[in-house]
């Protein structure tokens, strides 16, 4: 009889580019990462910089003092959990570049891959748009004060921000990180921060809106800026900051929240807010969503509304819009509900596929605490 030791696969054995082969048909960043820590021979054939993650993953709701976060796969439907000690006391206000834009109570900033658990620090924020400088204090309780001038003091609230927008990427630090540019915006404020990698200290920006920030992103290497009035403003970024209003893009109709989101390459306003999944999958009337997109004729900017038919695969959840690959047809929602099966102390967060007016459930069923935060989509990378 042939001994297990000769009969056995020589896996470590396989040709290079059959690795390389197989690697390349993979669409989610936790199957490629297992294939990676077989051998060392496989992590040659399968180097990082070769993987692009197509398929968003969506950030679950979390407690915000743990360092542990959880992400659902729109392509294996499966949770995934990563930790970092990197994560422990801050907030994610959003995703880009394969980078968690994160906060601290103190007003640190920071960049923080969660798969290679790459971390960048920015500048701590001294000054809010429309408030004077200010400074922190920690007490023994834990909790941080700022204090103003006159003795003018408060706690601080996570709620104080609204948006951190990192506007470019960069690969390492190294080459390319001087581009690397993050905002910040603050509740009902039309200013906002400016900081780019190189900086000491955040820049304050008027954004020329008579009212606060609704949403805002990077298209073509321009910011875009939309106020709670409709109002929408367009900033160069290069070489100097430049904000300029642009009357033909005010957003048409009524609508209660409008965000930005650049899907296929191209910009796309969503209006009003996320529609509420009722018992038996159908989609709440009282709760619509509107969509357009940007179209220009080369003299003058315009919204073009797009029929909800799925033309414009989209990714959605109460404050954000991305964009979703070719292999996600139709849309996806993310939403946030309280069930019957569910006590008043918790909520559970589902995601949906929303198909001519019905909604399919994907198994998720996430539930947390009431005061847990998030979700925001995520685009893994391990660059």
């Amino acid at each position: 009889m042939a001994s297990s030791q000769a009969t056995r696969p020589a896996w470590t054995e396989l040709p290079p580019e059959l690795i390389k082969m197989i690697s390349d048909k993979m669409i989610d960043v936790a199957d490629y990462v297992r294939l990676r820590a077989v051998c060392k021979s496989w992590r040659s054939a399968a180097p990082p910089s070769s993987f692009t993650q197509r398929i968003p993953w969506l950030l679950l709701p979390y407690n915000p003092d743990s360092g542990a976060r959880s992400f659902f796969s729109l392509s294996t439907h499966q949770i995934y959990s990563l930790s970092s000690p990197q994560l422990r006391g801050r907030v994610t206000y959003g995703s880009s570049h394969g980078w968690l834009v994160t906060m601290d109570r103190s007003f640190s900033v920071s960049l923080l891959n969660p798969i290679t658990n790459a971390f960048v620090g920015l500048p701590t924020i001294t000054r809010l748009p429309d408030f004077t400088t200010f400074h922190f204090e920690r007490h023994d309780d834990g909790e941080h004060i700022y204090r103003r001038h006159v003795g003018v003091s408060g706690k601080v609230n996570y709620d104080m921000i609204q948006h951190i927008l990192l506007c470019s990427a960069f690969a390492a630090l190294g080459d390319g990180a001087g581009e690397c540019v993050v905002t910040v915006t603050s509740y009902l404020s039309p200013r906002f921060l400016c900081c780019r990698w190189a900086d000491e200290a955040w820049t304050l920006v008027d954004s020329t809106l008579t009212c606060g920030i609704d949403s805002l992103t990077m298209y073509r290497d321009e910011l875009y800026l939309v106020g709670i009035d409709g109002s929408v403003v367009i900033c160069a970024m290069y070489p100097r900051l430049r904000a300029e209003l642009v009357p033909s893009l005010r957003v048409p109709g009524d609508f209660h929240h409008c965000y930005f989101g650049v899907v296929g390459g191209e910009l796309v306003l969503v209006t009003n807010c996320m529609p509420r999944v009722e018992e038996g999958g159908g989609i709440g009337e009282e709760a619509s969503m509107d969509f357009f997109k940007l179209e220009s004729d080369g003299r003058r900017m315009r919204w073009a509304k797009l029929e909800d038919d799925g033309e414009c695969p989209l990714l959605l959840t109460e404050n954000q819009v991305a964009s979703a690959a070719i292999e996600c047809e139709g849309r996806y929602a993310c939403f946030r509900a309280v069930r019957g099966e569910v006590d008043e102390l918790h909520h559970r967060t589902e995601v949906v596929r929303m198909e001519e007016g019905r909604c399919r459930l994907l198994p998720c069923h996430w539930v947390t605490t009431m005061d847990a935060l998030g979700p925001a989509w995520f685009t893994p990378s391990l660059s």
